[in-house]
């Protein structure tokens, strides 16, 4: 059976989400400010966090996602989590998703984790080689479009009405990134906001 591979960087260690982290998703998952542009409502008890954290296990067996959690490297504080999802092995494609805890915004953890594993998807793949990386967002969400352009994402499209959730159509945006325009080198100083 394989298993989520575990990353570190300078200030992170993404790895597999377990049991043990049922309150620190249930408190990233509670969090009004967290959710905002998601559609999910906000959880309103730890069983959501464990049902959750169950999923996300069956997802990676049947390959279908790969969902790490954001651990703080000197104290294992799970902070967030960060995906691939939608993983289209023949296709060579998959879509990029994170979230941060509130408290932990602002500060380059996101930006960090993300680049972590793009770089990872696309050096190593993800079941498979990865060629295209693709992220949407609510366009609102003007923080994480912010993310994405400094991991070199670029905005394809507006997919109007492509979503609907908590009594409202939502206008997204498409953004993506191609393996042969991907910049390893991190150019940016990793300063972005990280709200989700």
């Amino acid at each position: 059976m394989q298993s989520i591979p575990t990353i570190e960087t300078e200030r992170l260690r993404l790895r597999a989400i377990e049991a043990k982290d049922q309150g620190d998703i249930f408190d990233i998952f509670s969090d009004d400010d967290v959710i905002r542009h998601y559609d999910v409502e906000a959880f309103t008890s730890a069983d959501e966090a464990g049902r959750v954290i169950d999923g996300f296990g069956r997802w990676f067996q049947r390959q279908e996602a790969i969902r790490w959690g954001i651990t703080l490297l000197d104290s294992g504080k799970l902070i967030g989590t960060c995906c691939f999802d939608g993983i289209h092995t023949p296709f060579r494609r998959a879509n990029l998703g994170y979230n941060l805890g509130s408290t932990y915004w602002r500060r380059g953890y996101a930006l960090e984790a993300c680049r972590a594993i793009v770089d990872y998807a696309f050096s190593k793949g993800l079941f498979g080689p990865i060629h295209r990386i693709q992220a949407i967002t609510v366009p609102e969400n003007i923080t994480s479009e912010q993310l994405l352009e400094k991991l070199w994402f670029r905005r394809e499209a507006v997919l109007q009405q492509y979503g609907f959730w908590k009594g409202l159509p939502r206008d997204m945006h498409m953004f993506a990134l191609l393996k042969e325009n991907y910049d390893r080198t991190g150019s940016d100083d990793g300063a972005a906001s990280d709200k989700s």
